[in-house]
């Protein structure tokens, strides 16, 4: 029973693997808000550790993997991400979608099961420039505020047949909207190279949105040219989240580890 219990835990690690691998990015918008339009969209890659609580079909497993754990337990992963945003002026308004596709399987004596797995969000906001300010040198201070709709749906459904013929299910879906509020600071040192900070927070336990949901990011930010900004740091997502019924599922924990992206700029 320990086994499989922990098997179950890992839908969620390897959900929280791909999900990480097509993450939006890792922090707002880094350049100044001189001229018109501004179009930028950035892909990231996230290679994250796992620690949380994880909770399918009302069992809970205690789940603490590292990024190469995890790697070894996802047998199909699909995954499609990205963030754009538009800026003209203090103003600007952006969409961050995520889907994923998993399905792992594995072999317990003479029963087989296979684990589906679906996750995406689909985060709408917009902020604004609180604060750009020059500083001495080349320096200069940027800060913006945001706030948006993050609307996330998760399915994890384990299924396994077995000698004598049988066939059982554990687990489900939910869907849920929750209000988000952060906030991103980027401190440039030079022309070209910046500090990046962002976090943000959701949920609040409003209907039946998460309890809470929240990013923490810090990084370095280098612009190799004018239309590409290169990015590396360190990015934090938890997740306190518990869906109703008798086929419960649920998160609480995090994902942590290094990103490294690319914003282009048009």
């Amino acid at each position: 029973m320990r086994r499989i219990v922990r098997c179950r835990g890992l839908v969620v690690a390897i959900i929280a693997l791909t999900s990480a691998l097509f993450s939006p990015p890792a922090w707002g918008d880094t350049t100044p808000t001189e001229g018109g339009w501004r179009v930028e969209f950035t892909p990231i890659l996230w290679a994250p550790s796992l620690d949380a609580k994880t909770t399918v079909g009302g069992f809970s497993s205690d789940v603490d993997l590292s990024f190469s754990d995890i790697v070894d337990h996802a047998d199909e992963v699909f995954g499609l991400s990205g963030r754009l945003e538009t800026r003209k002026g203090p103003w600007g308004l952006f969409v961050e979608t995520i889907f994923i596709a998993v399905t792992a399987n594995f072999t317990v004596g003479p029963v087989s099961t296979e684990l589906e797995n679906d996750f995406g969000i689909y985060h709408f906001g917009a902020n604004y420039r609180l604060v750009e300010k020059p500083l001495p040198g080349a320096m200069r201070l940027l800060f913006d505020l945001s706030g948006g709709i993050r609307h996330t749906y998760l399915k994890q459904l384990v299924s396994a047949t077995g000698s004598p013929p049988f066939t059982t299910s554990l687990g489900g879906s939910e869907d849920w909207y929750e209000p988000v509020i952060g906030a991103a600071g980027v401190l440039y040192l030079t022309e070209r190279l910046l500090i990046g900070l962002r976090g943000d927070a959701g949920g609040f336990g409003i209907g039946e949105a998460a309890k809470l949901s929240w990013f923490l990011t810090a990084g370095l930010g280098y612009h190799v040219s004018p239309g590409a900004v290169l990015k590396g740091g360190y990015q934090v997502y938890g997740l306190d989240f518990k869906g109703g019924g008798t086929n419960t599922i649920g998160f609480d924990g995090n994902l942590h580890g290094p990103i490294l992206g690319v914003t282009f700029i048009f």
